[in-house]
């Protein structure tokens, strides 16, 4: 199953089942849709590193999409030596 990824930003990600495109989506939930942009495609198995492939693919099932919002939390650590 081939996969278009779409991003916004640093915190949005749509995916969508090839060849179906961005789907029409009306109120508050066009406003999670501007700005995205075709990224690339990816094959199911090969998703970004995070993203839950079962829900992905349970979600493309059901609704033809997924989307979803995150975040990514960087620590900087003091690794002292002995």
């Amino acid at each position: 199953m081939r996969i278009d990824i779409y991003q916004a930003g640093d915190d949005r990600i749509l995916l969508v089942l090839d060849g179906k495109g961005i789907p029409h989506i009306s109120g508050k939930g066009s406003e999670f849709l501007e700005g995205l942009k075709h990224e690339r495609q990816v094959d199911l198995i090969n998703l970004p590193a995070g993203l839950p492939r079962d829900e992905v693919k349970k979600s493309i099932d059901e609704r033809g999409y997924y989307a979803a919002r995150y975040s990514a939390t960087i620590t900087e650590v003091d690794i002292q030596e002995k």
